[in-house]
């Protein structure tokens, strides 16, 4: 990709771009968005050219590349860190995780959204704060979720109208308070989600909570403190 624009461009406007130098920028940043390693792949340029004089548009070329590239990969079954790995788990205190409760980590009274809401109501507040996905709400019950990757599949300019109910999650599922942070760190680990709605009890869909990654994070650090 790389070679063919600096050759297009060459032979375009008269220019005498480095063929070369555009072939590896242009290499680096297709592995960079289709394997999801922007980092690497800068470190992997500086040790293919012994210098880093190609570092600058090597990582404008990858950040435009992995940005546009999305939630697309070409190993589909990495996980995006060591604490959603079940091989990894031992690491982590999963002994210790199977005595802490949900209750203690979740966070309670989550803000959450309606059904009728628009795309772009849920898109301003998941912005604002800092949040990647909410509990659906209908008088009271839970009947879906709906992240931030939801919403990014649907065209911008139409986010105005699409209203939550037609493309959160409904086939939902949920922990409660009882339930100890080993369980939800297999539910991450096996469904590949980030999030879990916190219901009162079993059957319940009065949600009271919203447990999260970062939260079995947290207790892990505690833990090693």
């Amino acid at each position: 990709l790389g070679a063919s624009y600096s050759l297009f461009l060459n032979s375009q406007y008269n220019l005498n771009l480095h063929v070369p130098s555009f072939t590896i920028v242009g290499m680096v940043a297709l592995f960079a968005g289709a394997a999801k390693a922007p980092l690497s792949t800068l470190i992997l340029i500086a040790e293919m050219t012994g210098g880093y004089e190609l570092l600058v548009p090597a990582m404008i070329a990858v950040f435009i590349s992995y940005f546009f590239s999305g939630d697309r990969s070409i190993f589909p079954s990495q996980v995006d860190t060591r604490l959603d790995s079940p091989a990894h788990m031992d690491e982590f205190g999963f002994y210790l995780l199977e005595k802490l409760c949900v209750r203690d980590y979740m966070t309670p009274k989550p803000i959450t959204v309606f059904p009728d809401q628009t795309l772009k109501e849920v898109e301003e507040i998941l912005a604002k704060h800092l949040i990647g996905g909410l509990p659906v709400v209908s008088k009271g019950r839970l009947v879906g979720i709906i992240t931030k990757s939801d919403i990014q599949k649907v065209p911008a300019e139409v986010r105005a109208y699409k209203r939550v109910y037609e493309v959160m999650t409904t086939n939902l599922i949920t922990v409660t308070e009882e339930d100890t942070l080993a369980d939800v760190l297999r539910i991450f680990s096996s469904k590949g989600i980030g999030r879990l709605p916190v219901v009162k009890h079993k059957g319940s869909s009065e949600v009271v909570g919203i447990i999260t990654r970062a939260d079995i994070g947290k207790a892990i650090r505690e833990w090693k403190k």
